[in-house]
């Protein structure tokens, strides 16, 4: 791998030229829809705008794109050094990285359906310290892509064995399959993917936009047209127009499904040594390596829907910047491309949670809740009482007295609402482990082991520290977590236990 026409500055194949549009297009359809929206209900509401007028001022755009990614591609240059990889990247913004074996966390394979005819591939990093993918080789043959990840691997798997006294000098260990999934499981999976909540608001975006004057008008058209196409016709169009509704509502989930098998077709799990690798897709292949002593938590998924198939998704998480998204419980969302086990039974994830951390027993677990009335009255006080006055006051001043009582109606929902959000809520530990659970319908627990804790916070309020309860942030290399209005006793051993486990130990953290 470190011949000497490695060492040269080399390009990636001329077709990274598409995948730098798809990237771009990619970018536009994540965070520019908002934008682009009102442009194009202006074009289809507002008639002397023709449809040539639009084509017309896509052209400059497609044209901005094919340039910027053509630039893109001839700007891209990258070098292969002993444990090193160098990139110098950028079209206005010149970039120069440099990129360590040592700190690479993943590495995925992706053959894109028109890069396969040509052996090419795109290769992926993620190292620690990054919020998103650092390094994305676009169009180099899968024969280098192959070489430089199995040199990443055997980098670390040397670091690891030096740190620990161990030989070096091992036989090339035997892939051992852990899970494989049929087209039919991972059907069933697509039908606890959440699109279709994206669909759905969608849909609401849509409806809305213009105050919804528009969107009103359509619909009231529509009704009125499918109203005399039923006079005209009789029962025939009725059920015409019932069999149309119902295969639309029915085909949501099947694009739902559709979309599982596309991404996770063929999905096998293997072992081989200290790494797993993960292969699926159908029309664009995907394979990922992933260290095991990579792994910072090991994240169970679990929504509604999911609860009632009884289906469990898994996903690994490796060190990022400690700064991604969180959701409201504070457990990380949003990491890097994610390395997920889909559609498994709880046994299989009982496992599986196993086999990625040895020692952890996640059976039967008894977890604590944060103390009630705190988490649910502070809550109650701090976030819905403001908008419940908002909403009820002026109308009960101004039209009628009738409105105040929407003050405890909406009180009431939202304690229901918190009530529930806090009998999902839990921490325990056990053995060397933590947990943290947190949800609504579903669940999403968080299983580390501490001694990869990275710090530990403790805050108290002077009205926490009169009930003798805390804040507990818990700071992994992948994300932090915190658990609110807990026990201060509860608060004390759990840091105490995570950082004794940190200090005590030499195993490696990422």
């Amino acid at each position: 791998m470190t011949a000497d026409p490695h060492r040269d500055w080399q390009r990636t194949s001329p077709t990274a030229v598409i995948f730098f549009i798809g990237r771009i297009l990619r970018n536009v359809l994540t965070h520019g829809l908002p934008a682009l929206a009102p442009l194009v209900v202006t074009f289809a509401t507002v008639e002397s705008l023709r449809l040539y007028w639009l084509a017309l001022g896509l052209l400059p755009i497609a044209a901005g794109v094919l340039l910027w990614s053509v630039l893109s591609y001839l700007r891209f240059q990258f070098r292969l050094d002993d444990r090193l990889i160098l990139l110098r990247r950028g079209v206005l913004h010149h970039e120069r990285l440099t990129i360590e074996f040592k700190r690479v966390q993943n590495v995925s394979i992706q053959e894109p359906f028109y890069m396969r005819p040509l052996g090419l591939v795109v290769l992926s990093i993620d190292t620690a310290g990054s919020q998103s993918t650092e390094i994305t080789l676009g169009g180099i043959r899968n024969e280098l892509a192959q070489s430089l990840r199995a040199a990443i691997l055997a980098d670390a798997d040397g670091k690891r064995a030096a740190s620990e006294g161990e030989s070096t000098d091992e036989p090339q260990p035997v892939a051992r399959l852990l899970v494989e999934r049929t087209p039919r499981q991972i059907a069933r999976y697509g039908l606890t993917a959440s699109g279709l909540f994206w669909v759905a608001i969608a849909f609401g975006f849509v409806a809305g936009l213009g105050g919804g004057r528009w969107f009103a008008t359509a619909m009231k058209e529509l009704v009125e047209y499918l109203v005399r196409l039923v006079q005209e016709g009789g029962v025939l169009y009725l059920v015409g127009i019932i069999a149309v509704v119902v295969a639309g509502v029915l085909s949501l989930p099947l694009l739902s499904m559709a979309g599982a098998l596309i991404r996770h077709y063929g999905y096998r799990l293997t072992r081989e040594g200290d790494t797993y690798r993960r292969r699926s897709g159908l029309i664009n292949r995907h394979e990922e390596a992933l260290k095991q002593h990579k792994i910072q938590s090991v994240l169970w998924k679990q929504n509604a829907i999911a609860r009632a198939m009884g289906m469990v998704t898994l996903k690994l998480e490796v060190a990022g910047s400690g700064e991604e998204e969180t959701n409201p419980s504070g457990i990380p969302v949003g990491m890097l491309s994610p390395f997920l086990v889909p559609a498994l039974d709880s046994d299989e994830a009982l496992e599986l949670t196993r086999e990625f951390l040895p020692e952890c027993i996640a059976e039967s677990i008894e977890f604590s809740r944060p103390n009630a009335r705190r988490y649910i009255g502070r809550k109650l006080l701090l976030i819905f009482t403001a908008p419940i006055l908002v909403v009820s006051l002026p109308p009960a001043i101004f039209l009628h007295w009738v409105f105040l009582l929407l003050i405890p109606i909406a009180y009431g929902v939202a304690f229901l609402f918190l009530r529930q959000l806090w009998s999902r809520w839990g921490y325990a530990v056990r053995g060397g482990y933590g947990f943290v659970r947190s949800g609504f319908l579903g669940f999403s627990t968080a299983v580390f082991p501490l001694f990869k804790m990275q710090r530990v916070d403790l805050r108290q309020t002077p009205g926490q520290r009169r009930a003798r309860l805390a804040h507990l942030t818990l700071h992994l290399a992948s994300g932090s977590m915190t658990i609110p209005h807990i026990r201060l006793d509860d608060a004390q051993r759990l840091r105490d236990l995570a950082l004794h486990g940190a200090e005590s130990t030499r195993r490696a953290w990422y």
